[in-house]
């Protein structure tokens, strides 16, 4: 039997064999080996991952153990520097650093009462024509960019307007639209700041036989808001909004230095002073009047024009407002309102010793304004030997009549004229000062 089955089996090998068909022992050998190769590689494969995990692990156990050495050394020194971070702004503080309003972060809900304010502020109270224009400037200060064209380099303005703006133009504008907005909220303060400092000048003013000067403008003389603006942008770019500390502001005029210097006293020993009498910009006393090792670090001297006053700045406690407080004499005012137009024109050049150009378009407008007969006029009663520079100065005017004020080109000689002229103001009041002692 067995051997029919032999040939039976041998007689389809032989078929298969022909057809090219394996057999199903040389099948179930293939089969045998392919699953013994299989199992080989999945036996590699954990063995390889196997020994993967415990490098990951002995790794991970090295650099924990480095970590738990290193860790007291990292926790003294993020001690340090805490203590060392500190003792810096302890440091600044009592140097006198940093004298500013803060830094304003933006958000919705001081956007929103800023524009409550403004809207209630219009609602409740009778506006003078020059209050209800600022109002409008900011409420429509945010609307669009056109309106913030003015404050960019004049180079950025026709890329803004054409709409083609390059890297910088873009830096330029963003930096003028959150400057806006932290302007918007920051001044509702200054607007309070402004009626609590004439109330402390007026105190002051009383007791020292003072009268108080309001600034002209909106809202009690603050500042404008377009030129709080133009401060930080086209002025001082790189300045905060925390940087104007002149927004609220009074002067007091006084006949003589002796209630000029009482009035100081006053102010010193006011909170308002003393909450930030550590800082060295808060008091600059060009009569040098400090006596005591405290007070002295004040003592700046006369400005190189001659100018003098006591200028304060100091920190409002209702408003918790930074605001400017100058004492000044009647004779020293007068003269630096008939000055300041030509500070206006000098300060729009770094160098004063050579010709340039006055394009902004507000001090072309007060030059117009001011610099007339009556100033000319004016000057030469309140100067002393400076005859021909006023003539120069007439000549620098007839130009700028013949651009239909349109233009201002300031000569070399001309910007001597200009100072020599404003040092001459100055001199003449110090000298009528002297002759009140």
């Amino acid at each position: 039997m067995s051997s029919i089955q032999d040939r039976i089996s041998l007689f389809i090998n032989s078929i298969y064999e022909s057809l090219g068909i394996p057999s199903f022992e040389s099948f179930k050998v293939n089969t045998d080996k392919r699953l013994q190769k299989q199992q080989y590689r999945q036996q590699e494969a954990e063995a390889k991952k196997e020994r993967y995990l415990n490098e990951a692990e002995k790794k991970a156990k090295q650099n924990m153990s480095k970590v738990l050495r290193q860790l007291p050394v990292m926790v003294a020194a993020q001690r340090t520097a805490k203590q060392g971070k500190a003792n810096y702004l302890k440091q600044i503080k009592t140097l006198g650093g940093g004298l500013s309003q803060g830094f304003n972060l933006i958000s919705k809900e001081k956007m929103d009462n800023a524009k409550k304010f403004y809207k209630e502020y219009r609602h409740n109270i009778t506006l003078n024509k020059s209050e209800d224009d600022t109002l409008d400037i900011i409420l429509g200060c945010l609307k669009n960019d056109a309106d913030l064209t003015q404050y960019l380099d004049k180079q950025y303005q026709a890329e803004v307007k054409s709409g083609q703006l390059s890297y910088g133009a873009r830096q330029q504008l963003n930096n003028v639209r959150f400057k806006t907005k932290q302007l918007f909220i920051l001044y509702k303060s200054f607007v309070e700041a402004q009626v609590e400092l004439l109330s402390l000048a007026d105190v002051v003013a009383n007791t020292s036989n003072g009268t108080v000067v309001q600034p002209p403008g909106a809202f009690q003389g603050t500042k404008s808001f377009k030129g709080a603006l133009q401060k930080v942008t086209l002025r001082e770019r790189s300045s905060d909004i925390g940087d104007l500390k002149d927004c609220a502001r009074a002067t007091i005029i006084f006949k003589t230095t002796a209630d000029l210097i009482r009035a100081k006293n006053a102010v010193v020993a006011s909170d308002a002073f003393q909450a930030v009498k550590h800082h060295q910009k808060a008091l600059k006393d060009r009569y040098d009047s400090g006596t005591s090792k405290e007070m002295k670090k004040f003592n700046v001297g006369a400005q190189k024009s001659g100018y003098k006053d006591i200028k304060f700045f100091i920190k409002l406690p209702k408003s918790n407002t930074v605001a400017e407080l100058q004492l000044n004499t009647g004779v020293m005012a007068e003269a630096k309102e008939q000055e300041h137009v030509i500070y206006e024109i000098l300060r729009t050049t770094k160098d004063t010793s050579s010709a340039f150009n006055v394009t902004n378009a507000d001090i072309l407008k007060g030059v117009q304004k001011h610099m007339n007969s009556n100033w000319f006029d004016k000057a030469r009663r309140t100067t002393l030997g400076v005859n021909m520079e006023l003539k120069v100065l007439e000549g620098m005017i007839q130009q700028f009549q013949n651009s239909g004020y349109k233009q201002l080109n300031v000569s070399k000689q001309q910007a001597e004229a200009l100072m020599k002229v404003a040092n001459s103001l100055y001199a003449y009041a110090t000298r009528q000062l002297a002759t009140q002692l």
